[in-house]
């Protein structure tokens, strides 16, 4: 009997040994495959993401490639990697907004190590604007900014108040309301402002735009710039678009530093496509700027002064690109004003249809007196002041407009083709003619 229970128990044993040996088998990592599971910010599957993982040690150094599952997983055989100890992992179309937290020197990919086990997962987040605020210590100093940048790519830095941004390689100090260029994730640049703000925000956001195709152009916008490092023979694409946030666009002028365009014109139409690179198609650094055509022009009374309109293509004839030119002057007495403008264009045909100024925040009408039109045009304005007031008055010069009287007019269009030039130039002189 003794005999019988010592077998059993031996037999209990070994059944014990083979059974652990069987579920520690089950449970541990099984050394030829490494699985790499990608989830979404919301915690579900990332599938049809493709995956490429590659050895970085061994006597095997080659990659291979997969795609995650419904699961959001890709299981990678590596059997013919038994001696290496570190591999790389890279997901080479990440969805447009999204990132990872990358650890392998700024190359985007996550190192992975044998030591750790031989799965990973790989959390996508969502990019994400971060807003920067900017003191300065007077108008003319700069801030320096070392922006939380996950993933490097183009970002827009853009404001309400106009700013100036230099960084290596490159200085803007026009002023613009929006700076578009591609960051990398130890990016560093410096914000100064244009206007007498020292203190306001500036928000940088993610873009998806890479310019690369038309189907992924960037917008142009009046007083934007954008900053390009250009290998060569490379461009990029841009759209003019016909409307900005639900409103119009606006015909533009591009300008820059070491660009050429595929189009004839630094005039941009409503939905124009085009293509900027380097001067030369060397590689170097770009800057594209964009500007609303000049819509005012400023002068002294009792001076007379030109001023230039820029004509554009418009259907089947050529077009002032703005609708009207407003004659910005300041009134420092009461009285009589009066407006003669003449164009160079002997065929043309203008008028001065109404005017304005501001009393405080208020803007006064002002209706025209006497007006005329035709190649040279006239029209007088009465302003009321008082004491020892000055007011700023603007009176709006149109193309194609005879007056009719004062409180109406037609509009007719007037073509410039025979202008044989992309702008027509007037000669204007303000006058005080009459004491009040």
């Amino acid at each position: 009997m003794k005999n019988v229970k010592t077998i059993l128990v031996l037999c209990l044993a070994v059944c014990m040994v083979i059974c652990l040996g069987i579920f520690a088998s089950a449970c541990g990592d099984d050394k030829d495959k490494y699985t790499v599971t990608v989830l979404a910010p919301d915690g579900t599957a990332a599938k049809d993401l493709r995956i490429e993982f590659c050895s970085l040690d061994g006597s095997n150094l080659r990659c291979l490639s997969g795609s995650t599952d419904e699961n959001g997983k890709v299981v990678f055989d590596i059997k013919e990697f038994s001696d290496t100890t570190h591999f790389v992992m890279h997901i080479p179309v990440i969805p447009n907004g999204y990132y990872f937290d990358a650890n392998d020197d700024g190359n985007g990919g996550k190192y992975l190590y044998v030591k750790d086990g031989y799965s990973t997962t790989i959390n996508l987040k969502k990019l994400e604007t971060q807003m920067i605020n900017v003191v300065l210590e007077n108008t003319s100093s700069t801030q320096k900014v070392e922006p939380a940048i996950p993933i490097a790519g183009f970002y827009e830095l853009h404001s309400t108040t106009p700013f100036t941004l230099s960084g290596e390689g490159y200085s803007l100090t026009e002023g613009y309301y929006s700076v578009t260029q591609y960051l990398e994730v130890d990016a560093t640049f410096y914000i100064g402002t244009k206007g007498n703000s020292r203190s306001f925000s500036c928000a940088l956001t993610p873009l998806t735009q890479t310019g690369k195709d038309e189907y992924s152009a960037f917008s142009a916008a009046a007083q934007c710039a954008f900053i390009f490092n250009l290998n060569a023979n490379d461009s990029v694409h841009f759209i003019n678009p016909t409307t900005v946030n639900n409103n119009n666009g606006n015909i533009l002028i591009i300008d820059g530093e070491n660009f050429k365009t595929n189009v004839d014109s630094t005039l941009l139409n409503l939905g124009d496509k085009f293509t900027v690179s380097t001067a030369n198609n060397q590689a170097g650094t770009t800057i594209v700027t964009f500007d609303a055509p000049p819509s005012s022009t400023d002068v002294t009374v009792g001076e007379e002064s030109t001023f230039d309109v820029l004509l554009i293509e418009n259907g089947s004839i050529i077009s002032w690109v703005t609708e009207e030119i407003r004659i910005n002057f300041n009134a420092d007495k009461a009285g009589t004003y009066r407006v003669t403008v003449t164009s160079s264009y002997e065929n043309d045909v203008i008028g001065i249809i109404k005017g304005e100024y501001l009393v405080g925040d208020v803007p006064r009408q002002l209706s025209p007196q006497n007006p005329t039109s035709g190649k040279s045009c006239t029209a007088s304005f009465d302003i009321a002041l008082t004491g020892s007031q000055s007011y700023d008055v603007s009176v709006a010069l149109v193309s194609g407009t005879v007056i009719v009287d004062d409180n109406s007019f037609t509009q007719t269009n007037v073509d410039y083709t025979e202008v044989g030039s992309d702008k027509v130039t007037y000669t204007v002189l303000v006058e005080y003619v009459k004491e009040k």
